[in-house]
């Protein structure tokens, strides 16, 4: 029977609950009962052992939602608060619309227009506008990334009169997804180090933990002498810093950063702390700061795909998108076999092969990608050549 234990719960297969509730039922109404599983009353077992197994599989999720690395959802972002983190929310695209209007309007805050994918987009404040044209900041519906390529929103949601045409000459700034579980929990177990001082864990962790900052990486050379092979300086750390405030980076850099430690980064700024003295009064200081900013590489991609059945219509767009789906972490490598996981992620009805990538489109790899320790590699629909073979 189902049962926690010291080595966590464990519950009855499907099987075993109707053998023992089959035996129950035999005791009741004799052993020559037929529960052959197209009988009426093999079937009426059959409910009551789902029904059972359904509570024992609530359990287990319960079991489950106390342990952060397995919990999911909103009990997750419980279960972060006790590490002092929140998930990070999703954001909305934005994007610049030119309206043209052929008399003064109003354009009031429930102002609605569309792409021709049918996504809609709202004016970002009531506006009124002036014959002529005027660009307006709109942003999408919908949180999360949104995609809209210039020249695409183009049709009218909410109608007002004087509006003649709109659209957009640039693409949008595409939102943010909603942190999914995965990464949230990889982000708690780095938060663990949070309560920790003068350590590159606890100030790598407090950094990652700053509003708005979606990866983060402290490189420390503790050496008496320069380490060549990150140009960086003996007892010296460098922080790189993908997003956040900068002036709240550069406070928790100056805070945490340990006694006499040199700093390398062009990002510069001040932290401005306060000592106290033994009458109680305080001394303000000031301690300068250097960081980096991640270097964005857009990463060049050579694929071939061959159909499986000769004649069947391939669709290397959307490969294309599923490898942009790919998202990368400062420092890391790009592998061959995890974007062969993304391609496959657009259909299963070719054969690809063949897939190279470059950092500048002349020399090709074929295996691993190297990523430079400030580096944080991107891939664009742009930078994607598939051949049908």
């Amino acid at each position: 029977m189902a049962k926690i234990d010291g080595t966590g719960i464990s519950i009855d297969s499907f099987n075993d609950l109707f053998d023992a509730i089959a035996s129950e039922y035999k005791g009741i109404y004799g052993e020559d009962i037929n529960l052959d599983a197209s009988t009426p009353d093999a079937q009426k077992l059959s409910i009551f052992v789902k029904a059972y197994r359904d509570m024992q599989e609530l359990g287990v999720d319960m079991y489950n939602s106390f342990d952060p690395d397995t919990a999911i959802g909103n009990q997750l972002n419980k279960l972060i608060k006790l590490c002092g983190i929140d998930r990070i929310p999703a954001t909305k695209s934005t994007v610049q619309i030119e309206v043209t209007t052929s008399a003064t309007v109003s354009l009031t805050a429930d102002y609605v227009v569309k792409d021709i994918l049918g996504q809609f987009w709202q004016i970002a404040n009531t506006q009124t506008l002036t014959t002529g044209t005027t660009t307006v900041s709109f942003k999408a519906q919908d949180y999360g990334m949104i995609e809209a390529q210039a020249n695409t929103i183009t049709e009218f949601e909410t109608i007002v009169l004087g509006v003649e045409s709109i659209t957009n000459p640039n693409s949008a700034t595409a939102g943010r997804d909603e942190e999914s579980d995965t990464a949230l929990k990889i982000r708690r177990k780095k938060s663990v180090a949070l309560p920790s001082r003068n350590t590159v864990e606890g100030l790598n962790a407090k950094l990652l933990n700053v509003n708005g900052v979606v990866d983060a990486i402290v490189y420390e050379n503790d050496e008496d002498v320069y380490n060549a092979e990150k140009d960086l300086n003996a007892h010296s750390i460098w922080c790189v810093v993908d997003g956040g405030i900068h002036q709240d980076i550069v406070n928790i850099i100056g805070l945490d950063k340990g006694s006499g430690a040199g700093m390398k980064g062009t990002e510069a700024g001040i932290y401005a702390g306060q000592i106290p003295r033994q009458d109680g009064t305080t001394r303000n200081i000031q301690v300068p700061v250097n960081y980096d900013r991640p270097t964005e590489v857009e990463i060049f991609i050579t694929l071939d795909i061959k159909a499986k059945i000769s004649g069947a219509t391939l669709d290397p767009q959307a490969i294309k998108n599923a490898l942009i789906e790919k998202t990368f972490f400062i420092n890391e490598d790009a592998i061959v076999t995890e974007l062969y996981s993304y391609v496959y992620q657009a259909n299963t009805n070719f054969i690809a092969t063949n897939l190279q990538f470059s950092k500048d489109d002349i020399t090709y790899v074929g295996d691993e990608l190297t990523a430079d320790f400030s580096e944080k590699f991107m891939i664009i629909d742009a930078n994607i050549t598939i051949t049908e073979i």
